[in-house]
């Protein structure tokens, strides 16, 4: 006998409490967005992460956050994704903080998701991914202030 397939309904009840995490979320999240530049996103990352000619790539692939101002003398930090998605959002919404904003929402939801797609891909339940997910953006946002 073959195997009948799940109806539609019920692959969608799976989905339906990420969904509504992802929308809850996005929600409290939103609010940042006219905020402007704060934190770890301050206007001289923006400036130091913008790609003005092809040597700009190699430079934030190898070098510090910051490069070349009083923070790098301080304190060497090397986040080249971070570099990356900043010159992405420069190029894209210039000085505009609400664009870097929301991509760092983007991320933000995206990794949840991928937590949970994750978990649910080794086995645990629903509820016990989402549960998960759930916890490893908590200790994300205490970690450091995440707008």
């Amino acid at each position: 006998m073959a195997a009948r397939s799940r109806p539609w309904s019920a692959a969608l009840a799976g989905w339906l409490p990420l969904a509504l995490v992802l929308a809850l979320t996005t929600l409290a999240f939103l609010r940042f967005t006219t905020v402007g530049f704060a934190g770890t996103d301050s206007l001289t990352l923006v400036q130091t992460s913008r790609l003005l000619d092809p040597a700009d790539v190699l430079h934030l692939a190898t070098s510090p956050v910051m490069d070349r101002t009083s923070f790098a003398q301080g304190e060497l930090v090397y986040r080249p994704f971070v570099s990356f998605t900043f010159a992405l959002d420069a190029a894209l919404w210039g000085a505009n903080a609400v664009g870097f904003h929301l991509t760092n929402l983007a991320i933000h939801l995206a990794t949840t998701a991928a937590v949970w797609a994750l978990l649910r891909g080794f086995g645990l339940s629903h509820a016990a991914s989402l549960s998960a997910a759930c916890c490893s953006r908590c200790i994300r946002s205490r970690s450091r202030p995440c707008p």
